[in-house]
Formats: structure tokens, C-alpha cells, sequence
């Protein structure tokens, strides 16, 4: 193994010490190299091209994961717990600058793009949530884009649930087994079905990288992200693939789930006048939920990477996102008693999502008559869990 790759796993093995039960195991190329005390609870294999990504500043270890270049065997929760302290400050750089005072608004931000729902069975899921009057766009295959302009097939595909305000619902799942599926496989094979990401819409990555690297984030450049939905072969024409530039904020991998920047070029991406049209009468999707064992701590996680100052709100937590969307964060004592046992242990979980709908009354009928339990809560009318590990949905008046 090079001098340079020894160096940054001394240094990593420094900076796990710090975390008080967590032992892993680094494959590079074949070659072992344990960090922490005792045996490993996780095995992360990436090769040395990969690692030198990391030293140089060209990769978070949140882009490695996304990408499948970083890949987990063993216990999950250890290796996000190693991923986090890894996004602490920058490998072979700087310790991280001080949080910087969070605005009532951060302008680059202009929505909640969507919250995506990682699931075992794309099909049952789609049906599922057709039963509760979502109308899902036909099936999307994704391609990731290299550095070196090389288009490589990832295994996942999805459905997504559209709105005019440009805000979605996205189901995705691991579909094509014969090509690598990144993180989201290796969250399936330790979650299952659940709330996997949360995606923030930027008016430019770039500036938002640059605010971020500003407070002493490690974040790389934005991976190119494509949607296609023609068949299985890939064709770049716009009229065909939606691009997203896509990035990690410091509060990804929080024991399950990422929160993501993106920014898109959709050229004429067909999206048809059906896939707005929802018979259950959702409108858009104002927020997302987010449960939290400290609330405190982690809001405060969320405004500094974030840039944005939380407000108080029906007894909750929110960060406003733009457009009147936000991300909702509830402590565990004050979630419905159904999200707070999907909680369990883990400190921090992406639990559900919200929809407005513009006759309430008639939305209500209409999951009603097709045998939905619906419970009034602070947060609106929830289903919980329509299918199993997926949290909950609410609907209020627009």
C-alpha cells in the first residue's frame, strides 16, 4: 500500500477512536486495515483510486456511497456512524470551520424537491400508493456519468408521484439485480423498506458547494445523475433523461437516510397532464418528517449545513424551504405512537411525508370508501404505513 494511502488510514484510525463502539474494517484493493477497537461491525471496500479521492478533496464519502465506489458489508448503523465522522471535517484537510449563523432563508434554496420512499418491490409500491389515489409516472431507469463523460447503468428504478410546484414523490428500488445498486442496496438489506432521502432543489449546486466548502464542509463536486424512461437503452437526447446534478449535505447518512442538493435540466422530459391529476385531490407536498430522539441537537445539525433557522410549528420544528415547503422535525415523545415504534432506537429517521389537497372533506371520503384508517393528528389526516416500513402519509387543506 502507498505511503499517502498509509497516512490517511492513520488518520482515519484516529478519528474513529473517537466514537465510542464503532470498529470497522477498510478493503482497499484487497489489502486489510482494521480501525477501532475489537471486531470489525463493518467491512468498507473501496479500491485506491477511490481513496485517493478522499485525501485529494475530489469525493465525500457520501458521493463514494451514492456511487456504489464504497461499498458495506456488516452492520449498517456502524458504518453511518463512521461515515458521519468521516464527513466531521475534511480527510487529509483543515478541521472544519465554525457553524456560521443560520438566515431566515437561504436564497439558493428554492424548494423540497422530494422525498424519496427506497423499497424492496416497485410494483407493490406503486399499487399501494395508486390505491390512495396517487397517479405515478411510468417506470424511470437511472445512469450515472463518470468524470471521464463514461455512462454507467445503476440497478435502481422508480416511480414518481408528480406536482405542479415542481415537488415529488419518489419510489425507487433496486430492479435491474445484475447492476450495482449503491447505497440504496445496501439499505434495503439493512432497513428494508423506508424513507431513504430527502432531496433539496437548488438554483445552482455550484453556489451551494461553495457555501458549504465556505463553512468548512467536505463536499464534493456535484455527480451527475441521470432519469430515463424510454426503454432500457440509454440515450442522452433532453427530450429524453432528466440530468440532476447531485450533492450531499454534511447531515447525510443519518442512520438510514441522506438528505441531497440537487439541481435539474429536464430539456423536454415528458411528463404528461395525467401524472398531475390525483384523485385523492393532493395538490403538492408542502413537507417532509423527520423524528429525532434530540431534537435539539439535531435541528441544530440542520441549520448550520443547511444555512436556514428553524421555526416553531404545531409543536414541531420546521425549516422552510422555499416555496412553502419544509423539512418538519418532532421529538420522539411527541410522534404518533406508530412512527415513534418505526423510530425504535436509531437517533434520527426520515418517517413520512405531507400532502395539501384543496377539499379535505372529499379527500377523506375518498380514502374512506377504499377502507383507509385515517387518524387526526398536529401534523394532519395520517395513513400510517401503507405498506409495511413506509412510515406515514398526511393530507391537510391547502
Amino acid at each position: 500500500m502507498s505511503d499517502q494511502a498509509i497516512d490517511l488510514i492513520n488518520e482515519l484510525r484516529q478519528r474513529v477512536a473517537a466514537i465510542d463502539g464503532v470498529a470497522a474494517r477498510f478493503d482497499i484493493d484487497g489489502e486489510s486495515v482494521s480501525v477501532g477497537d475489537g471486531e470489525p461491525q463493518a467491512v468498507l471496500s473501496m479500491t485506491r483510486e477511490s481513496l485517493a479521492k478522499l485525501d485529494d478533496g475530489r469525493a465525500a464519502p457520501a458521493t463514494l456511497f451514492m456511487t456504489g465506489e464504497l461499498k458495506i458489508e456488516g452492520d449498517m448503523n456502524a458504518a453511518l456512524a463512521l461515515g458521519e465522522a468521516l464527513n466531521g471535517d475534511a480527510v487529509g484537510g483543515a478541521v472544519a470551520a465554525a457553524p456560521v449563523p443560520a438566515a431566515s432563508v437561504n436564497p439558493n434554496i428554492a424548494y423540497l424537491d422530494n422525498v424519496g420512499l427506497i423499497v424492496l418491490d416497485l410494483d407493490a409500491t406503486r399499487q399501494a400508493f395508486e390505491t390512495l389515489g396517487f397517479n405515478c409516472a411510468e417506470r424511470g431507469t437511472h445512469f450515472y456519468e463518470k468524470p471521464e463523460g463514461v455512462f454507467t447503468k445503476w440497478g435502481t428504478a422508480n416511480h414518481c408521484v408528480n406536482f405542479r410546484d415542481g415537488g415529488l414523490l419518489e419510489f425507487i428500488a433496486h430492479f435491474y439485480p445484475e447492476h450495482p445498486a449503491g447505497l440504496y442496496g445496501q439499505q434495503l438489506e439493512q432497513f428494508g423498506n423506508h424513507w431513504g432521502k430527502i432531496t433539496v432543489h437548488c438554483s445552482s449546486s455550484d453556489a451551494e458547494v461553495e457555501r458549504l466548502r465556505r463553512q468548512g464542509h467536505p463536499t464534493a463536486e456535484p455527480a451527475v445523475l441521470y432519469r430515463y424512461t424510454d426503454g432500457e437503452e440509454f440515450r442522452a437526447e433532453p427530450g429524453h433523461s432528466k440530468r440532476t446534478a447531485l450533492f450531499s449535505y454534511p447531515t447525510s447518512f443519518n442512520h438510514g437516510f441522506m438528505t441531497v442538493g440537487a439541481e435539474h435540466s429536464l430539456g423536454e422530459f415528458p411528463i404528461s397532464e395525467a401524472h398531475f391529476q390525483h384523485p385523492n385531490g393532493a395538490q403538492r407536498m408542502p413537507f417532509v418528517l423527520v423524528g429525532c430522539k434530540d431534537l435539539t441537537t439535531t435541528i441544530e445539525s440542520y441549520e448550520d449545513s443547511l444555512s436556514v433557522a428553524a421555526q416553531d410549528w404545531r409543536g414541531a420544528r420546521r425549516i422552510p424551504l422555499g416555496r412553502d415547503t419544509y423539512i418538519v422535525m418532532m421529538a420522539k415523545e411527541q410522534l404518533p405512537e406508530a412512527l415513534a415504534e418505526q423510530l425504535g432506537s436509531r437517533s434520527v429517521a426520515c418517517l413520512g411525508a405531507g400532502f395539501d389537497v384543496s377539499d379535505l372533506d372529499a379527500t377523506r371520503s375518498y380514502l374512506e370508501s377504499r377502507s383507509m384508517f385515517m387518524e387526526q393528528t398536529p401534523l394532519g389526516w395520517m395513513i400510517a404505513e401503507p405498506i409495511a416500513g413506509s412510515g406515514a402519509i398526511f393530507f391537510n387543506q391547502q
